[in-house]
């Protein structure tokens, strides 16, 4: 059976795969850079690809999809039209807003992981603007990291790890990290964790 934490995981890290890549990509390069899918089998992948993509497009997220000349699956390449910025932002902020009830991330945390200041958060929580790309890739990758984090250490630790200066991450803090693009860092470094103190 699918966890639907790993699940939810995949699919934020896609959307913030394919906002920051500003390009149509491979499936390959989805497999190697998106978090969840690179520890799969060659065969567990495209089922874990295709079934992410059906999830994603029973919410209104359907992938661009270029068909290669030569007919071949695998030279497929994915992007995510611009037309669907909009509920893909709303989307992100129904998240932060679940997430936010479960662990007390506060404004000023989600502004230093997306690079921007606590007043935008606070008009994006209100509706009253929307990230641009580059935040909103940001905050797909904050919402998964905490996601990731809650599967290894208990919801009240999540918010000090990450405010917290690691040795580990050269003393800068996980939002730190995570708002200059160190995502697969920081990923790579949650799954890994299995103490809250870990520095």
């Amino acid at each position: 059976m699918v966890d639907p934490t790993e699940k939810l995981i995949r699919q934020l890290s896609l959307i913030a795969y394919l906002i920051s890549a500003r390009r149509p990509v491979t499936a390959s390069e989805i497999r190697r850079d998106v978090e969840g899918y690179s520890e799969m089998s060659e065969d567990a992948f495209p089922r874990r690809f295709y079934a992410d993509r059906a999830e994603l497009e029973a919410v209104g997220i359907v992938l661009g999809v270029e068909k290669p000349e030569d007919g071949e699956p695998a030279h497929e390449k994915y992007s995510l039209p611009r037309e669907l910025r909009s509920p893909i932002n709303e989307l992100l902020i129904d998240l932060l807003e679940r997430i936010r009830r479960r662990v007390s991330l506060c404004d000023v945390d989600v502004a230093v992981a997306t690079g921007t200041s606590d007043g935008a958060v606070a008009d994006w929580v209100s509706r009253r603007a929307a990230p641009n790309d580059a935040q909103a890739a940001l905050l797909g990758q904050l919402l998964a990291t905490v996601e990731l984090l809650q599967l290894r250490i208990e919801p009240d630790a999540v918010r000090s790890w990450l405010r917290r200066s690691v040795s580990a991450l050269d003393g800068r803090t996980p939002l730190e990290i995570l708002a200059a693009g160190g995502y697969p860092a920081i990923a790579g470094f949650a799954r890994d964790l299995t103490d809250p103190h870990r520095t």
